[in-house]
């Protein structure tokens, strides 16, 4: 999860993995993103000597996840939801 106080490299490295020159396949980059973001972990940049989150990987939460935590659904859709599943929300 993206903390508070949470330091973050001044730019993405030449090796990032969200850059054309990632030392990784595009296999092994999606597999490291699916990863992080099931666990809601940040991804520590290799070339960080005090352990900050990437760069590149920040830059790709902001456009991919942020987003997503700010969708929000008129009330009666997910009542209307609830119905035909025939469940309980409580908000």
């Amino acid at each position: 999860m993206i903390k508070p106080g949470l330091e973050i490299q001044s730019k993405q490295c030449k090796e990032c993995l969200f850059g054309k020159n990632r030392i990784v396949s595009l296999e092994r980059k999606e597999e490291v993103i699916q990863t992080y973001v099931r666990e809601k972990k940040y991804f520590i940049c290799h070339m960080s000597k005090r352990n900050k989150a990437c760069y590149g990987y920040f830059k790709w939460w902001l456009k991919n996840i942020l987003p997503r935590l700010f969708e929000l659904k008129p009330p009666f859709e997910r009542m209307k939801k609830a119905k035909k599943a025939k469940k309980i929300i409580v908000d």
